[in-house]
Formats: structure tokens, sequence, C-alpha cells
């Protein structure tokens, strides 16, 4: 098993990349991070078992390419909200992400993608649903979604939301 190694450099706001090629040398990556005016959000919710597994695409709007961030210390904040924009009452998320940093280019039109699963919803189900992700320095909503929501499993137990790391 190789070692791969990753370096980050942010100079004057771009994120230059090192990443391995097949022939060990490495190629750079240069493209800005991105801004919350880059990125659109799309988001869908499923029923999975007892819980609902929501998926969340921010994908690059713009004609030239930009960089998302994610792993140690960048934490991709779900919410699930109401009609009425309130955060539904879930337990702090969890966070399942790796030590490692994860650097997921974009080039126009491609999308990164965080997944999360809502576990023992116990309470009314809400009239109007949506998902709100927040990342310093971007907050997005998406537009109302259709779900059921998940199964009340323990009263005495919160409701969750498990967040994954980001992902291309």
């Amino acid at each position: 098993m190789h070692k791969v190694i990753v370096h980050l450099v942010t100079l004057a706001g771009i994120a230059v990349v090192a990443a391995p090629r097949p022939t060990g040398r490495a190629v750079p990556l240069v493209f800005p991070p991105c801004r919350a005016g880059d990125l659109l959000l799309s988001a869908s919710l499923r029923p999975a078992m007892r819980n609902v597994r929501g998926v969340l695409h921010l994908t690059n709007r713009m004609d030239h390419g930009c960089t998302l961030f994610g792993g140690p210390g960048a934490v991709w904040d779900v919410a699930l909200v109401d009609a009425a924009g309130r955060a539904l009452p879930l337990h702090s998320p969890v966070y399942a992400h790796s030590e490692r940093v994860t650097i997921v280019p974009l080039s126009p039109g491609r999308y990164g993608r965080v997944t999360f699963e809502w576990s023992n919803w116990c309470g009314r189900s809400p009239t109007a649903l949506k998902v709100r992700l927040s990342a310093f320095p971007f907050t997005f909503t998406s537009r109302r979604l259709q779900s059921d929501t998940p199964i009340c499993t323990n009263r005495s137990r919160p409701s969750m939301v498990v967040v994954s790391e980001l992902t291309a």
C-alpha cells in the first residue's frame, strides 16, 4: 500500500493542490475556493428502512472551476427546517468524517455531495420540509421537499442527523 500525501496551500485566495499522477509525479490543480454565488444546492430525501436518507448536491453553476474543502475542522452542518424556516428540534448532528482533508475541485456543471441520515423522529410531521446546509461562509436552503419522516423508535432518545463527509 502506498501512502498518498496531498499538500494544500492557499495563496491569495487560490487553492493549489498537488495530486499524484499514475507516474508518481504531482500535477498541480488550481481552482479558487468556491463562493456561495458559484454554487446551486439541490436536495433529495428518501425513506431508508426506519430512517430517512438525504443527499445534497452543491453544483458549480459558473463558467469557471472552483474548489470545495472538507475534512477536519470543515463541518457541513445540516438542519431540517419547517415551512416557517424554524429548525426541527434535533440532537446536535453527528459527523462521520475522516481525519483527512477532502478536496473537491468542481469544473463548471460538476458537483460535490454531502449525505446524511435522519433517525428517530417522534414529533409531528412537518407540513413542509427543507434542508439548510451551512459551512462557513455558505448557508443554503433547499426548495420544499416531499418526504416521510423517520419512524419513532424510542421516545426517550433524541432525533438525530448523521452527516457524512464531502465527496465528489
